[in-house]
């Protein structure tokens, strides 16, 4: 008889469980089904006349398209099968299918089909378009006038690259290697280089007598040669030295020099012994090839080289000045991180190339403003801004507040302060308000002038003979406008709105705005308003699931640890019943209510798991909380800010508060672990990619940056402060110290090749709560770093944290791969 019971129970769970597995596997399947009814809009561009409008369609489940449309008549639509396509001339077509390349004018019906391409682009400034064939066609080139003429041809040409107005073809044969200038202006081509040598790089020297800078490959190294506009070559000696193993170019702030950066690898020792001495100021060179950068002014007319002076750290160009702004090296400096995440006042000069001479200018905080100019430079000091006069070193305080953005434009500096728009002339230093707006202001289409691309410097553009598009917040940060300015005029481009507006562009042409707008509950659509109408019209309207429209969302306001204004965004899945409990996860990292209007993409490719869309649609709410920092440490601070968010949730009718889950990646991890171990809140924990124990974790080796991570903890986002003066704090803050106190269910992850957070973390944290008998899964990607990048694993991730979340607050047993962990409690 017991033994007949015994098959009874048996049968019982297996019937369970089979009637449980349905739901479950139902509820993916339906997820997947949402993400593939979703479309993303990638690469909005507008044809030069603004007729034509084209956009790449992205979906995870199938091959993107190529749409164009005709802006007067958008139901009208060209879908195109192509992995690119390019506008020319006014709004012709040039689509890559393949290896063929088609032409299209949409206006005149014209087509032109080119087969056998290996490559393709345009020459905007002058109407023309190339087309290079592969081997079938000889390798040939064709250069092409917008009416479809063969203005240039040449054959066997290995590569082509575009340069600014023209284009380098480069040949060769078994003897020599040949690069050939094509000018778009002239309509024909020069050769200026034949050797034996193969050609590594070759930019425009950006000089005014013009020429060109290449970098050969030769056995020996690298070669430097300039070449100038009637051919003739020079070679880059110094020191006696010619051969190199980097030589880098960069902006120069000499308009007869160029300015290099060379350098050899030092060997790296292979002898079975490697010593760390504790006066390196880098330990990269344990891991990797290193180089001592060598800065050069090189003026190759006057065949002269000027070193910028060993003790300096940087060289940026200041402008067109003849001048470098350079740091002076910090001798009390331990590791070359320390000033990076905890910035310092470091001594500024202004190093002059032709003379070799410095100017000292001021200790400076790094992001230094520049002009591209070269006339002045901005730097905060003492809680004001200071403008530099670099052609005389006179210093101006200027009036404007500190909080107070500048952007260059021309002679002009122009400058926003939260709600007023202000102009500083440069050679006065002279402030004066233009406007006063109903809301902080931020520039659109500003652009930062490239020659700070690589650098901390900044300084940000603003062409005022156009439009400056302003986007205007209001007190609320919730709801926006933008406007556009110009010589006094305002002219409203978009209404207030709280959507998110991206891909904002104006085409005079066409006397037309257009722009991508999306939100929580909106999917991304494209929209168009002409300058003198005062509605917009929707030109597209992406693909999206028919819930997008249902899904809410709520505002949950509290006080945080400096009794600061915080905000929890709440999402409310769509069709939720006035008096239905729900189970809620809790995601938290910083501060994050800038989210509030980011469309929801139903996707499984999610570097962390977490996909607010999909856990909507599987019927949970989600909840995104401030989260702020104050003395007592990041983990306190943390669980402070989430119980006051729990707080406000536990005031909306219907959470179940006794179904909520908490997770979080990186910073976020950390925050969870600590919380998990102080909260009895929460049913159950993800954690990805965190910290466990600060306390080690602050001298622990980085092989990501090849440094300690002291400076990261000390300050940065943990600022914990100094190591040796508050290890209270990190002893209090420290999650593996308080493991035993944890009453949900971890779920840990981690990429095994992390270089960012060690997954040796993570793995000090399962183990601790494995000894302490708590309920913990590990799941280690074994060839992923601090996000999972490849997409099968994304999926692998977000389905698991999908079905972990069911299982403990949805009730769910089905689930075999947690089943193993907590067979035994259920």
């Amino acid at each position: 008889m017991k033994i007949l019971n015994r098959l009874i129970e048996l049968l019982i769970i297996i019937v369970m469980a089979l009637l449980q597995k349905l739901p479950a596997q139902s509820n993916i399947e339906k997820l997947e089904k949402i993400v593939q009814q979703s479309e993303e809009i990638r690469l909005l561009q507008v044809s030069r006349d603004g007729r034509w409008m084209m956009w790449q369609g992205v979906y995870e489940t199938k091959p993107s398209e190529m749409n164009v449309i005709d802006t007067k008549h958008p139901e009208k639509m060209m879908k195109f099968d192509a992995k690119n396509i390019l506008f020319i001339h006014d709004h012709n077509l040039l689509i890559q299918k393949g290896s063929a390349v088609e032409f299209k004018d949409p206006v005149k019906g014209t087509t032109k089909e080119f087969q056998n391409v290996k490559a393709f682009g345009s020459i905007e400034s002058n109407d023309l378009f190339w087309i290079h064939y592969d081997a079938k066609k000889a390798n040939a080139v064709e250069v092409y006038s917008k009416d479809l003429k063969v203005i240039y041809k040449m054959s066997e040409v290995d590569r082509v690259k575009p340069l600014d107005q023209n284009l380098a073809f480069y040949t060769s044969t078994d003897e020599l290697k040949e690069i050939s200038i094509f000018s778009s202006v002239q309509k024909k081509s020069e050769k200026i280089y034949s050797g034996k040598s193969e050609v590594y790089s070759l930019a425009e020297s950006k000089m005014a007598s013009g020429g060109w800078l290449m970098t050969v490959m030769e056995k020996q190294g690298l070669k430097a040669i300039y070449v100038d506009h009637n051919h003739q070559s020079k070679e880059l000696v110094v020191n006696g030295q010619k051969y190199f193993d980097v030589i880098s170019n960069k902006p120069s702030a000499n308009e007869d020099g160029l300015f290099l950066i060379l350098g050899n690898y030092e060997k790296m020792n292979n002898d079975g012994l490697d010593i760390w001495y504790g006066n390196e100021v880098n330990l990269t060179g344990h891991f990797r090839k290193v180089y001592e950068p060598n800065r050069v002014v090189w003026f190759p007319e006057e065949n002269k080289i000027q070193q910028i002076d060993s003790r300096f750290i940087d060289g940026i160009a200041a402008g067109k000045s003849g001048m470098y702004l350079s740091i002076e090296k910090n001798l009390d400096q331990v590791d070359y991180r320390d000033t990076e995440i905890s910035p310092v006042p470091e001594k500024t000069f202004l190093y002059d190339a032709k003379t070799g001479s410095d100017i000292y200018v001021d200790e400076i905080l790094k992001y230094t403003m520049v002009d591209p100019l070269g006339k002045i430079l901005l730097y905060k000091e003492e809680g004001q801004w200071i403008s530099y006069e670099i052609a005389t070193g006179k210093k101006t305080a200027l009036s404007i507040g500190i909080d107070a953005s500048p952007y260059f434009a021309g002679e002009t500096v122009l400058w926003t302060l939260n709600n007023e728009l202000w102009s500083q002339d440069m050679k006065s230093s002279k402030m004066h308000k233009l406007k006063t707006f109903e809301g902080k202001l931020e520039v659109l289409n500003a652009r930062k002038d490239p020659v700070f691309n690589d650098s901390n410097i900044s300084g940000f553009v603003v062409d005022l003979h156009q439009e400056l598009l302003l986007k205007v917040i209001a007190e609320d940060d919730v709801k926006h406008s933008v406007i556009s300015w110009k010589n006094g005029v305002v002219k409203t481009v978009i209404n207030q709105t709280n959507d998110k507006i991206s891909s904002l562009s104006g085409n005079n042409t066409s006397k037309s705005h257009y722009w991508i707008a999306e939100n929580y509950n909106k999917n991304p659509v494209i929209m168009k308003k002409g300058f003198a109408k005062k509605t917009a019209e929707q030109l597209y309207d992406s693909k999206h699931p028919d819930t997008t429209l249902k899904i809410g969302m709520k505002r949950l306001q509290y006080k945080g640890p400096n009794n600061e204004d915080l905000t929890a965004l709440l999402y409310l899945p769509p069709n939720i019943k006035k008096n239905e409990k729900l189970p809620v996860v809790v995601y938290i990292y910083e501060v994050q209510r800038k989210y509030h209007n980011d469309y929801l993409q139903p996707t499984f490719r999610n570097q962390d798991g977490f996909s607010i869309r999909l856990l909507l649609e599987a019927g949970f709410m989600v909840m995104l909380p401030d989260i702020t920092k104050e003395s007592e440490g990041p983990g306190i601070s943390a669980l402070y800010c989430v119980n006051q968010a729990m707080d406000q949730l536990s005031k909306i009718e219907q959470a179940d508060m006794t179904k909520v889950g908490l997770m979080g990646r990186s910073f976020g991890g950390y925050e969870t672990n600590f919380i998990a171990t102080q909260s009895n809140r929460f049913a159950a924990y993800i954690s990805g990619t965190g910290f466990s124990d600060p306390m080690h974790s602050a001298f622990a080796f980085n092989y990501g940056s090849y440094s300690p991570d002291y400076a990261r903890l000390e300050h940065g986002q943990y600022s914990f402060g100094d190591f040796s003066e508050n290890k209270e704090k990190y002893i209090k803050n420290s999650p593996l110290f308080y493991m035993e106190q944890v009453t949900a269910p971890m779920l840990l992850w981690s990429g095994l090749k992390d270089t960012n957070v060690s997954p040796e973390g993570n793995k000090s944290t399962f183990s601790a709560l494995r000894k302490y008998r708590k309920p913990v899964i590990a799941l280690f990607y074994t060839d992923e770093n601090h996000g999972i990048i490849d997409s099968k694993l994304q999926k692998d991730l977000t389905t698991r944290i999908i079905e972990w979340w069911q299982y403990f607050l949805k009730g769910k047993r089905n689930v075999p791969w947690i089943l193993k962990q907590t067979k035994d409690a259920v």
